[in-house]
């Protein structure tokens, strides 16, 4: 029987911090991975030359909101976004690494924007880790767990990609001419009013991010050829008053899982609308919400104009990360994402010859990319799986 043991967090790391403001504007094209806070592409920023402190590999690293991940290569910090590495006193593999932030990644829920995570506040709480005789970390135990782990995984991935078709990541003649489209912003006046469009080419043009929103229960009305009409929440519910484990999903506004902290039962009259977008208002995070849903405090429900046609999923897909763009200069905070601030957004977007939304370029567009990044899972699954069994 395996036995565990508390250890103080503080007791098993020590920390560093970056030392270098690095920002957007020192993204390169080579360099060493910058780190900075949130969990798209996990954290990764992107790659930079700039000098900087450069922290070892097998280390991890923890943002403002307890977001925890396993470096296994060296890497730069941001010293902005409050992101800060924790460096193992003993020397780890990747397995032991990747268990380590599966236990630190409990304290989460314990951090949020009005409660940022910092070193001095984790370094008191504790993990439970598995011991061998004297008291020693169980490596044996942890690898052999990580290894059966990531065997039983890569076969429920194999099998998830079969039934659902992924598994043909084979780019049809539509998809890929959809990707070697040019792309003619057409914000340039001159260009636009020559309507200067050649064959094989796909042109763009700005939309304001709002139709309306309401202030003060009134309506505010921005656009009719804006994107979204944008609303308050139905209710806000208050997540410490509820109990979770019901029909319908809760989303917050935290970045895992599309935003939904839970499911829940509640009046059904204060279900928001499905096919439509959260947005939590003072982290701007973004998540197309598929069915009917509750949520907390300090969420705006987007719903697509109408005269653009329902949403689905990847025309959201596509639609979130050209605001998310436009979002890029904005700091954290709910002021920063006022309604009257963001609904003025301008908003490039695909058009078609008529000069209206380009909502079929935006599906083949996304569904490209998604046999992109299938194609790349399924060569690394079958890879593993390879491995697996030599071990095994």
């Amino acid at each position: 029987m395996v036995k565990f043991q508390k250890f103080r967090i503080g007791d098993l790391f020590t920390a560093e911090s970056g030392d270098t403001d690095l920002k957007k504007v020192d993204i390169e094209n080579n360099g060493v991975p910058v780190i900075t806070s949130g969990v798209q592409n996990y954290g990764i920023l992107g790659l930079a030359t700039r000098k900087a402190k450069v922290i070892p590999k097998n280390t991890i690293t923890v943002d403002m909101f307890g977001n925890v991940y396993f470096r296994d290569f060296e890497y730069k910090m941001v010293t902005h976004a409050r992101v800060f590495s924790l460096i193992p006193k003993q020397n780890i593999t990747r397995s032991i690494g990747l268990y380590f932030q599966t236990c630190l990644s409990k304290h989460k829920r314990k951090f949020s924007y009005d409660n940022m995570c910092v070193f001095t506040k984790l370094e008191n709480e504790t993990i439970e880790l598995p011991i061998a005789d004297a008291g020693k970390l169980d490596v044996e135990f942890i690898e052999n767990y990580i290894r059966q782990l990531e065997a039983d995984r890569l076969q429920q991935l194999e099998a998830y990609l079969i039934a659902t078709g992924l598994n043909d990541y084979a780019l049809n003649d539509e998809e890929k001419k959809i990707l070697s489209l040019s792309q003619i912003n057409v914000s340039d006046e001159v260009r636009y009013s020559k309507n200067v469009v050649e064959d094989e080419q796909i042109k763009f043009r700005e939309f304001k991010l709002a139709v309306s929103y309401f202030k003060n229960g009134k309506k505010v009305n921005v656009s009719n050829d804006g994107l979204f009409n944008i609303m308050s929440t139905k209710k806000k519910i208050n997540a410490n008053t509820i109990t979770f484990g019901g029909k319908y999903p809760y989303v917050a506004r935290g970045e895992n899982q599309n935003g939904i902290r839970g499911y829940i039962n509640f009046d059904e009259n204060y279900l928001n609308p499905e096919k439509t977008i959260s947005f939590g208002q003072d982290t701007a995070t973004m998540f197309y919400q598929p069915k009917a849903y509750f949520t907390g405090d300090k969420i705006q429900v987007f719903s697509l104009n109408n005269k653009y046609g329902k949403l689905n999923e990847n025309i959201a897909l596509y639609l979130i990360a050209a605001v998310k763009r436009a979002l890029v200069n904005f700091a954290w905070g709910q002021s920063s994402f006022a309604l009257e601030a963001i609904s003025e957004l301008n908003i490039t977007l695909p058009i078609d010859n008529n000069n209206q939304l380009h909502l079929d370029y935006m599906e083949n567009y996304i569904r490209a990319i998604e046999k992109l990044t299938i194609k790349d899972v399924v060569e690394y699954k079958d890879k593993m799986i390879v491995l697996t069994k030599e071990i095994i």
